[in-house]
């Protein structure tokens, strides 16, 4: 993967290239797609209902300084499993609008021969080689390409202004040998 200040595609020739506004609403959606976030979150929360439990059970047996205690971890477990992903999602989109100066900024991946280049408002271009592609995921509305860093290059199926759907996906299976 190499970070570039400007595009370098002027001597390849593009074969594919998709291209998508990126909302809130779609920033939200890929947040809770990270599976990492379904654990932690499944995580907090149980610890929440332990703690509440405890906590009832702590009350009642007349231990009101641990019931307090636990009542406040019941508190701070669902504020980290539940409000603070939307917080920080909410965070990341802001701080992205203000890099870009729009929200709904244009998401450009284009697929060349060699490589793939993706950009956010024509700033932010990545470019990466079909090596450093370690899975593809697929669904009804896009095909998700998985990077050897733990992120995702996202192909919508409707996003297609050069080529089409099926055409990428032969594309991609000829560039990754899964023919």
């Amino acid at each position: 993967m190499e970070i570039l200040n400007e595009s370098v595609n002027n001597k390849e020739e593009l074969i594919i290239e998709n291209i998508y506004n990126v909302t809130k609403e779609l920033y939200a959606k890929w947040a809770k797609e990270n599976k990492v976030n379904k654990y932690f979150k499944i995580f907090w929360i149980c610890c929440a209902i332990f703690s509440i439990v405890f906590a009832i059970i702590c009350i009642i047996s007349n231990y009101i300084v641990y019931g307090g205690i636990l009542i406040l971890y019941t508190i701070y477990s669902f504020y980290r499993g539940v409000v603070r992903n939307k917080l920080l999602v909410t965070e990341e989109y802001k701080a992205r609008e203000r890099i870009f100066k729009r929200s709904n900024w244009e998401r450009k991946i284009l697929f060349f021969n060699d490589y793939i280049e993706t950009s956010d408002a024509n700033m932010n271009v990545l470019k990466f080689q079909y090596s450093d592609i370690t899975n593809i995921e697929k669904n009804d509305e896009c095909i998700k390409l998985k990077i050897n860093n733990g992120g995702y290059i996202r192909i919508y199926k409707n996003a297609f202004t050069k080529s089409n759907f099926e055409e990428c996906e032969k594309f991609l299976n000829k560039k990754l040998n899964k023919i």
